[in-house]
C-alpha cells in the first residue's frame, strides 16, 4: 500500500524533524509499504501539500496533530477530501490521543489512532492491503460511532525492535538552528534522537497520553550507532535528545556519555533534565561528552506553587545543579510557568527576581499555563469553572489573547498583564545571552565560516513560538 504521512504547516520553521512520523514511516517501509513524507513548514501553502499527496496517489493519509495546530490540521484534511474524496484520513499524535471523539466530529477525519502508532498502524495497513480490514481489532483505533476493543494502543516494551526513523524521507538539510531559545548555543544543522519513552513523574500540567508514565529504554549502543550514522551521513554536528527527562536513569546517562566520548565524534547536544536526578559527577561527564545546554523545568520558586504542580523539587537543588553547569561550561535554560494553581502576583515577582538575579540561569523562559486536556490541572480548571474556552486553537502557552485558565488568585486579564511585564523584564537578559554566549560559538563550527563580506548581520533574538516549545 501507499501511505502519505504529513506534518502540517507551522507558523515557524522547525529546527528538527518530527521523530514520531519518522518512526512510523520506517516501520511502514520495513513492512513493505511505500511511504511519502511531507514537511509542511517547507512548502508554499496547503494547496501544494494537497497536490503533492494527490500526485502520490496514496491509499491512506496520516496527519500528525498537536493541539496548537488543531485547526490547521483539519483544514488540511478538508483539502485532502477535495482532492481525494475516497482516500481515508487518519489523525494521530498527542492531541487526538486525548480527545478522539472531538476530532471525529469533523467529517474530513475518518480515523484517530490513540497512543504509540508503530504496531497498530502497521496492522491496520496490512489488513487494508489484504482486504480484510476490521477496525475493531486495531488497538487504539477510533472512528465515528465506534472504537477498537482496545481503546488505546498497546505500549511498546522493546524500543530496539523498531527501526531508526526514516530520515531519508525528511528534508534534512532544511532543519537548521535559528534564533530561537531552543537553539541556544547551536549553529547550523540539527537532528534529534530518543533514548527512552515515558516519564514517571506526575507534574500537574504534563500529558502522558502517547508514551505513558512507565519508562522504556533503548540499548545505548544502538543509540550511539544511530547518532554516529546520522551525523556522518548528513554532515550534521548538533543533536537534541528528545526524552522528557534525560537524567531519570543514572546508569543510562553514564553509559551514554562514556560511549559517546569513546567514539570521539566531536558533536554538540542538548537535553531536558530534572534537578533531583542529577549529580556533580553526572554534570561533569555530560560536559565532557559534548552537552552544550540543558533546559530545566523550574516553574516557580514559591513553595505553594511547587507543591501544587507536583514538581517535588526545591530551589536549593535547582541552584546546586545550575552551579555545577556553570562550573563545567554548560549553558542553561530555566523554564518558568505563570498561572498554575497557587500562583499569584507576589509568587510571580519572587520567581521573576530569581530568574533575573541568578547568574547561573543564562536564558529565563517564561510561559503562561496552557491546561492541556488529559492533565490534572485541566480537570481542576474545568471543575472550578476557570477555563474560559474549549476552542483548541486558543491553547497556546504564550497566546496573544487572554490565557485559557485563571486560578484562585488572578483573573484571566491579570495573568495576561503580569505576563507582559515579565516578558519585557527578561528580554534584555535573553538578548545578552544570545549576544555573548550564543553568537561566539559559531567559531566552533569551521564548516560554517564565512568571509567578512558574506557574514550576515546579527539577528535580534526571537522568542520561540509556543508550538516549538511543545514539540521540544
Amino acid at each position: 500500500m501507499r501511505v502519505s504521512l504529513v506534518h502540517p504547516r507551522l507558523i515557524y520553521l522547525p529546527s528538527q524533524p518530527p521523530l514520531g512520523l519518522g518512526y512510523l514511516a520506517a516501520c511502514l517501509e520495513r513492512a513493505g509499504h511505500e511511504v511519502q513524507f511531507i514537511e509542511g513548514a517547507f512548502t508554499e501553502d496547503d494547496n501544494e501539500i494537497a497536490q503533492r499527496v494527490c500526485d502520490f496517489k496514496p491509499d491512506l493519509i496520516g496527519v500528525s496533530v498537536m493541539i496548537s495546530y488543531h485547526t490547521k490540521s483539519l483544514s488540511l484534511a478538508s483539502l485532502f477530501k477535495e482532492y481525494m474524496p475516497k482516500t481515508p484520513v487518519i489523525f494521530g499524535g498527542p492531541h487526538p490521543s486525548v480527545v478522539p471523539d472531538d476530532i471525529l466530529k469533523h467529517s474530513q477525519v475518518d480515523f484517530v489512532m490513540c497512543g504509540e502508532g508503530e504496531d497498530s498502524l502497521i496492522k491496520m495497513v496490512d489488513m487494508m492491503e489484504r482486504g480484510n480490514f476490521d477496525p475493531r481489532t486495531i488497538p487504539g483505533l477510533h472512528w465515528r460511532g465506534g472504537q477498537a476493543h482496545e481503546s488505546h494502543t498497546i505500549r511498546l516494551t522493546d524500543l530496539d525492535e523498531i527501526p531508526w526513523p526514516a530520515r531519508h524521507l525528511f528534508p534534512m538539510s532544511q532543519y537548521q538552528h535559528r534564533g530561537y531559545v531552543v537553539s541556544f548555543g547551536f549553529h547550523g544543522g540539527n537532528f534529534n534522537i530518543m533514548m527512552s519513552r515515558g516519564c514517571p513523574y506526575k507534574c500537574n500540567f504534563c500529558d502522558h497520553s502517547v508514551f505513558g508514565q512507565k519508562p522504556v529504554f533503548r540499548n545505548i549502543d544502538d543509540v550511539i550507532d544511530e547518532i554516529e550514522y546520522v551525523s556522518s551521513h548528513y554532515n550534521i554536528r548538533n543533536f537534541d535528545i528528545m526524552d522528557d527527562t534525560f537524567t531519570m536513569h543514572k546508569g543510562k546517562v553514564f553509559e551514554f556519555c562514556n560511549k559517546l566520548i569513546e567514539r570521539d565524534l566531536n558533536l554538540f547536544w542538548a537535553c531536558r533534565l530534572r534537578v533531583n536526578s542529577v549529580s556533580r559527577e553526572m554534570m561533569e561527564l555530560m560536559a565532557r561528552a559534548g552537552c552544550v545546554h540543558f533546559s530545566v523545568g523550574i516553574e516557580s520558586v514559591d513553595e505553594r506553587v511547587i507543591f501544587a504542580t507536583n514538581k517535588k523539587i526545591t530551589s536549593k537543588k535547582v541552584l546546586q545543579v545550575l552551579g555545577w553547569a556553570k562550573e563545567f561550561g554548560i549553558l542553561t535554560i530555566g523554564n518558568f510557568m505563570i498561572g498554575n494553581l497557587g500562583d499569584d502576583p507576589v509568587a510571580i515577582r519572587k520567581t521573576l527576581d530569581f530568574a533575573l538575579d541568578t547568574d547561573e540561569i543564562d536564558i529565563p523562559s517564561f510561559c503562561v499555563l496552557a491546561p492541556l486536556p488529559g492533565t490534572e490541572v485541566f480537570e481542576i480548571g474545568t471543575q472550578r469553572g476557570w477555563i474560559r474556552s474549549y476552542d483548541w486553537d486558543d491553547y497556546r502557552m504564550n497566546t496573544k489573547d487572554l490565557p485559557i485558565m485563571r486560578n484562585e488568585a488572578m483573573t484571566h486579564q491579570e495573568i495576561m498583564d503580569i505576563y507582559s511585564e515579565v516578558a519585557n523584564a527578561v528580554r534584555p537578559k535573553i538578548q545578552h545571552a544570545m549576544d555573548t554566549l550564543h553568537a561566539p560559538r559559531i567559531n566552533l563550527y569551521p564548516e560554517l565560516a564565512m568571509d567578512e563580506d558574506t557574514k550576515p548581520e546579527p539577528v535580534q533574538w526571537a522568542s520561540v513560538p509556543s508550538e516549538a516549545l511543545r514539540e521540544m
